[in-house]
């Protein structure tokens, strides 16, 4: 099994679980566990972004570079979008603020699985 195809399996595991987290009521455990859930998906989303782009023999290192690596090679259509979810795993991953939790939970409720989902699709055929 290829590094690519091993992060696949994980992605799609993880996505999974952020799936089910989505349905949790909104308190502050299970807040914390949707945020948790986002921070390790959203992590092997970009480690597999990275993995497809070295398939085609283009080295590229750091978050937000392969973010926008992504988008040239058209596994992703919104870098932007991505690049605020990279910002919210940084915010919530090295210090706990409600209001940021909050923050952060709001915005990824609204796209981030359609978002992972999308990417998938594209994963899929690279692999």
């Amino acid at each position: 099994m290829t590094k690519a195809e091993s992060l696949l399996r994980s992605l799609l595991l993880a996505k999974e679980k952020y799936k089910e987290a989505l349905s949790f009521e909104d308190t502050e455990p299970l807040r914390e566990s949707l945020i948790q859930r986002f921070e390790y998906t959203v992590e092997l989303c970009w480690k597999l972004m990275a993995a497809i782009i070295a398939l085609e023999d283009v080295p590229v290192a750091g978050t937000r570079n392969v973010i926008r690596a992504a988008a040239r090679f058209r596994l992703i259509d919104n870098p932007e979008r991505w690049l605020e979810f990279a910002d919210h795993r940084n915010r919530t991953s090295h210090l706990y603020l409600e209001a940021v939790a909050r923050m952060v939970a709001d915005s990824i409720r609204v796209d981030f699985l359609d978002n992972v989902e999308k990417f998938l699709e594209q994963a899929r055929v690279r692999i």
